[in-house]
This record gives C-alpha cells, sequence and structure tokens, in this order.
C-alpha cells in the first residue's frame, strides 16, 4: 500500500482513543447532518460485493488495504468541500472522498503503513 497521503497520520495507524474523537468531532463539526462508523469488515463486504464482476481486482487487492471509516451525510445548506477540509486535518484521518451526487462523506481512518 502506498503510504497516507495526510502528513498528520505519520504512516501509523489511528488508535481508539483518535477513533473515538474523530467521531465526536465529526458530529460537533457544522453542517454535518448524520455519522455513520463502517468497520473493515463491512467495508471488505461492501467492496467485495461491488466488484464481484472483477476477480483481478478482488485477487490484487489485500484486505488490508480496507480501511474501516465513518460515512457522513451534510445538511443540505452545507458546504462539502469546508466539511472534508476540516475532517481532514483531524488527527487518525486519512482521506476525506466526497462522493457525488449525493455529497456524502466518506471519512478513511488511518491504518498502519508498511
Amino acid at each position: 500500500m502506498p503510504p497516507s497521503t495526510n502528513p498528520i497520520c505519520n504512516r501509523t495507524g489511528a488508535t481508539e482513543q483518535q477513533k473515538a474523537t474523530i467521531l465526536a468531532r465529526i458530529r460537533g463539526s457544522a453542517g454535518v447532518k448524520t455519522v455513520a462508523y463502517e468497520s473493515k469488515a463491512q467495508a471488505l463486504a461492501k467492496f467485495r460485493a461491488k466488484f464481484k464482476g472483477n476477480p483481478g481486482l478482488l485477487a490484487s487487492t489485500p484486505p488490508e488495504a480496507i480501511p474501516d471509516s465513518y460515512r457522513v451525510r451534510r445538511q443540505t445548506s452545507a458546504d462539502p468541500s469546508k466539511i472534508a477540509k476540516a475532517i481532514h486535518a483531524f488527527p487518525g484521518v486519512d482521506q476525506v472522498v466526497i462522493t457525488e451526487p449525493h455529497d456524502h462523506h466518506k471519512i478513511l481512518v488511518a491504518s498502519p503503513r508498511p
């Protein structure tokens, strides 16, 4: 796996305390409507279901490449890029991905890097 692009992660995984802090800070962020946690196992199951027609991708993606995450839904009037920028700065957050057209955010929790 490539190292994290977020310098805050420092190539280490998020601790349980960081994960709890991330969740609390996301819930308290302006413009956030809902937050749902997705475990690595849940994310891996969704990944496998989504790409079941692509056996090459499934075979080349190790389970540890799929991180646990938080799925965030914004309030209608909130600017998704501002939410993403604020959340990306939290220690333990590896990436924030905005998925259009619904402006959901998927917050990838930092995983240990080799």
